[in-house]
């Protein structure tokens, strides 16, 4: 009674501290855009486009980083870092100060650890730390696309089964690069770390969190300029011509949390390999990614480990490459729409309470994706399909609908 009691108490207090929060970031953020329409309007290079395309990098033009940003909406996916799982995202981003943004943000998905649901609503107001330096010295426009650190209020609302299960309040601390891309493009890869204070399951001690996340989707805001397309070439490699190329990627890469009851720590890197085969539109693509996850939750009394590997082997047909030459958006290379056939074989091998099990599942699966490379080390692989898994020791036959996000560097 007593424990429940105190939760409860705590439970209330902190509703109480983040009403308070919220009410007085929303009066900034009303109170800002007159600051806001002051300051950022009296910044005229971006109105000297000429001028701020010179000095730009074809890299930095790609970014919009000619444009002057005072709001932003985006909607996107997250990769979250500890699974393959994705959760939707919308934010509407605005400005409040010259270097500062306020960013609200609501994302839904599945939280693996916990097996549960949950609507993710976060508050935060981001400073843009190089920003007044970058236009003083190189006349870049006030934009939203640069590095930033961010402190964050975030509340998280748990279901199970449809059902309501609790719900926890997170104060976190974020290191970001966001970057608008080709006007409604963007990516926002993010490393963040913070304490939990859960109202849930009896408990109200806080716990710890460190995960890097990237948030890849399309962005709506106003600009004034076209793109040329003579001065994004060395970005878009309209005439190279890549025989292979190594990709790794970042996103599913890390994830640690420990709370009072619960510990968990999960690390995916993976690597990739794709060779043209001549000058044809096709290609063989291998994957290799490996895993390590352990989960020791004493409330619900398990200990698990799981690690292994899955290799997969593909044939890619770029069916659009010849179109995007001879319309010199691409060389004769590996950056264009495909449709590719391949096959999984997959090891897992874990321990759950002192049980072991291991596991060989072979897979074969189509896909249709959308490869792009830039600039040297840059490339995003997103690809749908639906596949099978075969029986094997430990799983059934199944039907499966892969989905992956790829963002990250290349070789």
């Amino acid at each position: 009674m007593n424990s429940s009691k105190n939760t409860s108490i705590i439970s209330a207090k902190i509703n109480r501290l983040v009403a308070t929060a919220v009410l007085l970031l929303i009066t900034v953020f009303i109170a800002a855009p007159a600051y806001s329409q002051n300051k950022v309007n009296s910044d005229t290079t971006a109105l000297k486009t000429d001028t701020l395309v010179k000095y730009l990098t074809p890299m930095e033009y790609a970014f919009m980083m000619h444009e002057q940003t005072s709001w932003l909406i985006k909607v996107g996916i997250i990769t979250k870092s500890y699974g393959k799982d994705n959760f939707y995202y919308a934010g509407f981003e605005k400005r409040i100060a010259p270097a500062f943004t306020l960013n609200f943000s609501v994302d839904y998905g599945v939280y693996l650890e916990d097996f549960e649901s949950g609507f993710h609503f976060s508050l935060e107001p981001r400073w843009y730390y190089r920003l007044n330096k970058r236009i003083k010295e190189r006349q870049t426009a006030r934009n939203m696309s640069d590095n930033y650190i961010a402190l964050g209020l975030s509340n998280t609302l748990l279901t199970y089964e449809h059902r309501n299960i609790g719900n926890y309040y997170s104060l976190y601390a974020k290191w970001g690069m966001q970057r608008r891309f080709l006007k409604h493009g963007y990516v926002d890869f993010s490393i963040k770390t913070g304490l939990g204070f859960p109202v849930v399951d009896g408990s109200s001690k806080p716990f710890f969190t460190f995960s890097t996340n990237t948030n890849l989707g399309i962005a709506f805001t106003k600009d004034k300029y076209k793109l040329r397309r003579e001065k994004l070439c060395p970005v878009l490699k309209c005439y190279s011509s890549e025989r292979y190329v190594f990709k790794t990627n970042l996103n599913g890469l890390l994830y640690l949390s420990y709370a009072n009851y619960r510990k968990s720590f999960f690390l995916t890197p993976s690597l990739s390999f794709e060779q043209k085969i001549g000058k044809s539109p096709f290609s063989i693509n291998t994957t290799l990614i490996t895993f390590v996850n352990h989960r020791d939750d004493t409330h619900y009394g398990y200990k698990w480990t799981y690690y292994g590997a899955e290799l997969s082997l593909e044939s890619r047909w770029y069916y659009n490459l010849r179109r995007r030459i001879l319309n010199g958006k691409t060389g004769n290379g590996l950056s264009a729409s495909y449709i590719a056939i391949g096959g999984a074989y997959r090891y897992n091998h874990s321990y759950v309470n002192n049980v072991t099990y291991s596991d060989f599942a072979p897979s074969v699966y189509t896909i249709t994706g959308w490869q792009r490379l830039y600039s040297k080390h840059i490339y995003t692989d997103i690809n749908i399909g639906i596949g099978y898994r075969f029986k094997s020791q430990n799983y059934n036959g199944q039907v499966l609908f892969p989905f992956k996000l790829g963002v990250g560097y290349r070789f």
